[in-house]
């Protein structure tokens, strides 16, 4: 069945909207919220019809309707002189401004051919097109039932994926990947899911032996390949592009679409916040991560990436503030605690930088630290780190901290080395090294230049666009 929705064609069997002859690429739940007001013909559509339909057998918050409608309304603009395609009825639903018209299909009584032909004869042709109707509405009907059904399976896969992610152990994280596969198994097409699936695995890389940060590029990218309009899909690929792909430009043009999309999302502001720290645009960077703050001002990791634009800009008061506001939020988010440590040893407290990360990250070995300290100084507690530290699992880990506390004790060429085992197995955190003001001594290093040019960064310049490797 097709159907006139001002300017905009239909086709409800096709799953097709066009303009003008030209294609609207909808994303699956936004056709099916479009054509349940179609349908409907100019009549509310209350909210609860659409979460039993978009969502069925799911509880979903309040706001993913909301967002559903204005990505549809972002999707079919009005022209100039139209009204805004689909009205708000506040607190009980939507419907269509635009009167709805519909199309007559190509088979059709007013298509069949002579008019003069015998009464019983077009009798039995129209009988003939009404049981043809009635036969390819039900197949219709069945199939678009079938579809929301594996939508619906595809979408419960995808939040128990979810709900195992955040616990964060070996077993939970292998089942979660198992059940993100599971979900992109029954809809191949679930952008969402390859997002979601690279969000997970970035988060949880040490437990993934064997898989590498390309990977979750591609995943990203995939998502995008599958529904450009998929605000969180471009948002993740934008940031992996560059905290993964060191792409720099590539990734800045994504999260400002992402922008551009959103009209303001707090993640967009946020991540590019970061790329914009990591190519040495202090100032940019730290106008990005205030609008996401005043967006969601109780994010911990936004306080946290404020805590690092201002370390990287040597003020190293605020940011310590910036990072207690951070830990004062969530003192669980183990980030704080790192730019914190950094802003402290600048600052000329290097004992207070050691001791701010000693209990979060090596707890364990409290009592060897002090007696470290207690023996020859900070110096002594630096030298127990990079001990505690050392084999080539730990390094993995923690090369791009024993960069920093070899520069800390004047070992320069360990420093470097460390960096070339960062810059080898493509540790993320190698991302800040142009800009980190710890490395500043090592500025000068061919080893260290040497590495800052491959991933497409420069040293010591403010840079308005970074360039590709």
């Amino acid at each position: 069945m097709q159907y006139r929705v001002g300017a905009y064609t239909v086709d409800a069997a096709r799953k097709h909207v066009s303009r003008d002859g030209t294609e609207v690429v909808l994303p699956w739940r936004c056709f099916e919220a479009l054509l349940l007001l179609v349908e409907a013909g100019g009549e509310t559509v209350g909210r609860e019809a659409f979460f039993q339909h978009l969502w069925p057998g799911l509880a979903v918050e309040e706001s993913s309707l909301a967002k559903c409608i204005s990505q549809l309304r972002r999707a079919l603009p009005a022209a100039e002189g139209e009204r805004e395609l689909i009205e708000t009825l506040p607190r009980v639903g939507y419907r269509l401004a635009a009167p709805v018209e519909y199309l007559a299909n190509d088979i059709s009584p007013d298509h069949l051919p002579t008019p003069a032909a015998p009464a019983l004869k077009r009798s039995l042709w129209r009988a003939l097109v009404i049981v043809v109707a009635v036969a390819v509405g039900a197949g219709w009907a069945w199939r678009s039932y079938s579809e929301r059904q594996r939508f619906a399976t595809a979408e419960a896969r995808l939040h128990a994926a979810q709900e195992m992610t955040r616990k964060r152990d070996r077993e939970s994280v292998a089942a979660s990947i198992r059940l993100h596969q599971e979900a992109i198994a029954i809809n191949p097409n679930y952008a969402a899911a390859y997002a979601s699936l690279a969000q997970t695995m970035n988060k949880n890389l040490p437990f993934l032996g064997g898989r590498t940060p390309q990977e979750i590029v591609s995943i990203a990218e995939r998502s995008v390949q599958l529904d450009p309009s998929c605000l969180s899909c471009r948002i993740s690929y934008g940031f992996f592009l560059f905290y993964h792909g060191w792409r720099w430009s590539e990734a800045e043009r994504q999260l400002r679409e992402a922008q551009r999309m959103s009209g303001g999302d707090a993640d967009s502001h946020a991540n590019l916040a970061m790329l914009l720290a990591a190519t040495g645009r202090q100032s940019e960077a730290l106008s990005e991560i205030d609008k996401a703050i005043r967006i969601s001002p109780y994010r911990a990791g936004w306080h946290a990436i404020r805590s690092s634009v201002l370390y990287f800009s040597g003020e190293y008061n605020q940011s310590i503030l910036a990072s207690q506001r951070a830990i004062a939020l969530d003192s669980g988010y183990t980030a704080a605690y790192d730019w914190q440590s950094r802003a402290y040893s600048m600052s000329g407290r290097l004992h207070e930088g050691v001791r701010t990360l000693v209990p979060v990250r090596f707890a364990e070995h409290i009592g060897r630290l002090d007696a470290a300290y207690k023996r020859g100084g900070v110096q002594a507690e630096l030298r127990e780190l990079t001990d505690l530290t050392a084999g080539e699992a730990k390094r993995k880990m923690q090369c791009w901290r024993r960069d920093i506390w070899f520069t800390q004790q004047g070992e320069i060429e360990k420093a470097l080395d460390e960096i070339e085992a960062c810059y080898e197995i493509h540790n993320v955190n190698l991302a800040w090294i142009a800009v980190d003001p710890a490395l500043q001594p090592l500025h000068e290093q061919p080893r260290f230049r040497s590495i800052v040019g491959q991933m497409g960064l420069q040293i010591g310049k403010n840079l308005s666009t970074a360039s590709s490797p």
